[in-house]
């Protein structure tokens, strides 16, 4: 049974949201019970989810909202002609936003991980490719005043280095990365989300229930 065009159009916020719900669950799992710590570019792929969850929620508490027509954001266009004494306006409706930061989000995490996955695979280096460990820079013996300080040093040389390398996947899944995976996986809904956005009529944004 397929549902109705006008169903998934009421209902996408709602499906967006539990998708970056289950998501950011199973990353989560994986660290905290698999033992698989996230590396920096992997912080940024999660904060993306985390947008889209957030937008995608701000969007099902407006489906939600009592229905007293759309609301619009007037954006003056400075270099547009003038009506009379005031400029053309542009009238943005609010799903409209709420569509579109939810492609952003979706994009800006698709674009991190396959960055992510050309640091992987050597095509670029990162800042968090790889530790610089401090065994390759030894400590100068006459480093600092005296002993304290240099101890200080090499704690502060510590906390400063990546926990985790970027370019050293710590799990794959049958021969693939967690980066890998969602690279693809953010472009495919994204792709859907577009065309989902594409194919809903404005008069379908939101139907009384």
């Amino acid at each position: 049974m397929t549902l109705p065009l006008a169903t998934i159009a009421r209902l996408r916020h709602h499906a967006i949201a539990v998708d970056a719900a289950l998501i950011l669950i199973a990353v989560y799992a994986i660290e905290y019970l698999g033992g698989h710590a996230p590396c920096d570019l992997c912080w940024i792929q999660r904060y993306a989810w985390m947008a889209t969850l957030t937008i995608a929620a701000a969007g099902v508490i407006r489906y939600h909202t009592p229905h007293r027509g759309d609301r619009h954001l007037r954006i003056p266009l400075p270099l547009g002609p003038r009506r009379g004494r005031a400029r053309l306006q542009w009238h943005v409706s609010s799903w409209t936003l709420i569509d579109l930061g939810i492609a952003v989000s979706l994009l800006v995490g698709a674009g991190v991980a396959g960055y992510h996955v050309g640091v992987e695979a050597g095509w670029w280096t990162s800042n968090c490719s790889a530790p610089d460990l401090l065994i390759n820079q030894p400590l100068s013996p006459t480093s600092g005043t005296n002993g304290e300080q240099s101890l200080n040093d090499v704690f502060e040389q510590l906390m400063a280095q990546p926990v985790v390398a970027c370019a050293l996947p710590t799990l794959k899944v049958f021969g693939f990365s967690l980066s890998q995976y969602n690279f693809v996986y953010s472009l495919v809904v994204l792709c859907l989300w577009l065309g989902i956005i594409r194919m809903t009529p404005p008069s379908r944004q939101r139907t009384s229930a």
